[in-house]
């Protein structure tokens, strides 16, 4: 059964692994400053792509470690 305890530790590790991504990619922030209109759409695409790849790649690999941790081999004999 699904618990509150799995519920936050899941959460925990998503939102661990989500703000480690965003420090790692300076929160979205373009590497330097746009020169041009142009140059500012692109920068802002950046952010939305980087962002939103956060959050999904957080997500997927939040869920593997704590199914890898709760679903570990505890022994023989155990079910």
């Amino acid at each position: 059964m699904w618990s509150l305890k799995d519920t936050l530790a899941t959460a925990g590790i998503v939102l661990g692994i989500l703000i480690t991504w965003l420090f790692l990619t300076n929160f979205g922030k373009p590497p330097f400053e746009p020169a041009s209109y142009i140059s500012q759409i692109i920068f802002s695409a950046y952010s939305l792509v980087i962002i939103s790849a956060g959050v999904v790649a957080s997500i997927f690999i939040g869920a593997m470690i704590y199914f890898t941790y709760k679903f570990r081999e505890r022994g023989h004999g155990e079910g």
